[in-house]
């Protein structure tokens, strides 16, 4: 959104962040690990461990910003298992293929295959929102300004909660 903002692609006035999410750390349902906070994470006691690829991937970026905030990036790196997208980070727990994993909170309701262990904490990472805004040469301004009001409507934000979005 900052990108096509920048370049004066949108209608600035309709600009609107609409929905956010957390990142949580995830296990396959089945392991019994008693792992309830990102700061109880022992990488020496850990084989293998998924995190979205930090250079292109959001998820990975704040993953990564998360770790190096609690001292744990540098001994992790022979355990990370990159994913191209959280869903494929979320496959790879889901299979068992790795003992752990970062994930988006509303990636976790599609499956019941995984357990949630814990969620970081806001500030250890940039915010993740979800902007949406009228793109100015828009032939469907009405349509998107009515999509844009339900999105932030109490009907909006009740189904985006259902889908683990906050």
């Amino acid at each position: 959104m900052d990108t096509i903002a920048a370049k004066g692609l949108i209608d600035e006035s309709t600009k609107v962040e609409f929905a956010s999410n957390s990142l949580v750390l995830i296990t396959h349902r089945d392991n019994s690990t008693t792992i309830n906070s990102f700061e109880q994470i022992q990488p020496e006691k850990i084989a293998h461990f998924s995190i979205g690829e930090p250079n292109s991937v959001p998820v990975g970026r704040y993953t990564k910003q998360v770790f190096e905030r609690l001292g744990i990036w540098d001994p992790l790196q022979s355990k990370l298992v990159m994913g191209s997208h959280a869903r494929q980070v979320l496959t790879y727990v889901e299979m068992g293929n790795v003992d752990f994993g970062v994930v988006y909170s509303s990636d976790t309701v599609i499956t019941d295959k995984v357990k949630v262990l814990a969620e970081a904490d806001d500030e250890w990472h940039e915010s993740i929102t979800y902007p949406g805004a009228i793109i100015n040469d828009s032939l469907h301004k009405k349509e998107a300004q009515a999509f844009l009001d339900y999105l932030t409507s109490e009907e909006g934000k009740a189904v985006l909660k259902k889908y683990g979005f906050k």
